[in-house]
């Protein structure tokens, strides 16, 4: 499985590294043309340069050339467009291969801080003591608050009918 996994690997990054390589070459390739496709328009400007427009017999060679380069520019702009593609899996290629195929073990165990346990715990510790603490005056503030709405209030509200009648 190891010699596997390694041949997997390796014929990954050799494609990879061959479609870069392609690319970069079709780059430099194209580049010469239009250096070539420039040093013929700068050839006829020099040629053409006093004389008349009417009388220069290279007007439709440098449309024809302007054409050429053209086309080669938009060929050479789509490479360098596949030589960011190619470089980005060359570089992309052997960290996820490597990740996916060989997890090494002893695997390191992370476990959650004891400090914040101990914060945590601390916190919580002082939230109960609290709540303990306050709680029998809690009980006997609703146990007055109950006993005077339920018995009081019955008996203002007796006497204010009764002296209402009065």
């Amino acid at each position: 499985i190891e010699k596997i996994g390694q041949f997997y690997k390796d014929l990954k990054v050799k494609k990879a590294q061959i479609d870069y390589n392609f690319t970069v070459r079709k780059m430099d390739s194209l580049q010469s043309v239009l250096n070539v496709y420039d040093r013929r328009a700068i050839g006829m400007n020099n040629t053409t340069l006093f004389v008349p427009n009417e009388k220069i017999e290279y007007s439709i060679p440098k449309e024809n050339l302007i054409n050429q380069k053209t086309r080669v520019l938009g060929q050479f702009n789509g490479s360098a467009n596949n030589r960011e593609e190619a470089l980005w899996r060359l570089q992309k290629v052997t960290p996820i291969i490597e990740i996916l195929d060989k997890p090494d073990p002893p695997f390191d165990i992370t476990k959650p801080s004891s400090i914040l346990f101990g914060i945590l715990g601390f916190i919580g510790g002082i939230v109960l003591f609290t709540f303990l603490l306050i709680a029998p005056i809690l009980y006997r503030f609703a146990k007055a608050e109950i006993y005077r709405t339920v018995f009081v209030e019955g008996t203002i509200s007796e006497t204010t009918s009764t002296s209402a009648n009065v």
